[in-house]
């Protein structure tokens, strides 16, 4: 029972990894397991030291690449119980074949631009133009995502609703 939650940035994914977390369950949260991610440049294929710059030629110049043996490793040490894993990450439709079910947190522009900068209200170092640049590739990440099986959920709702529409799909869940 590997369940692996992704989105736009914005959509909640942290605060739904916090709220799994919260109930019991086994969560890693891609942007805070250190082993499991990594910069990647895209010219010379060398991990990058440190965290993102946040700037938009950062991003157009790099990919946010998780470890695929990390990621099996971390899958294969709780056969037993239900892991989730969240995030997003440029490599992360080779790898869905490791997980039970990808659902998809989803939410309209609008609402995503205004999470976007009550988080940039809170990190000043964040511009309006690395914001909008995501929004370049929001409709096709989607696209890309629900194209590969992933379960839509409607990220506008409560988290308390965004949660248990997750957790009506889990194969061992009944309420």
């Amino acid at each position: 029972m590997k369940y692996f939650i992704t989105g736009f940035p914005g959509t909640g994914k942290s605060t739904v990894a916090k709220a799994f977390r919260e109930k019991g369950y086994t969560v890693y949260d891609v942007d805070r397991e250190k082993a499991l991610t990594w910069w990647i440049n895209k010219k010379t294929g060398e991990i990058v030291a440190g965290e993102c710059v946040g700037a938009r030629d950062f991003y157009e110049n790099h990919d946010f690449n998780w470890n695929r043996e990390y990621l099996k490793e971390l899958l294969d040490n709780n056969l037993n119980k239900p892991i989730f894993i969240l995030g997003i990450t440029s490599n992360q439709t080779v790898d869905l074949d490791l997980f039970t079910k990808t659902f998809l947190l989803r939410a309209k522009k609008e609402l995503l631009r205004q999470r976007m900068m009550d988080r940039k209200a809170v990190d000043p170092t964040k511009q309006d133009e690395d914001v909008d640049y995501g929004f370049s590739w929001h409709k096709s990440f989607d696209e890309e995502m629900l194209k590969h099986g992933a379960i839509p959920i409607d990220a506008s709702l409560s988290l308390q609703e965004v949660v248990s529409a997750i957790e009506k799909h889990l194969d061992w869940y009944s309420k």
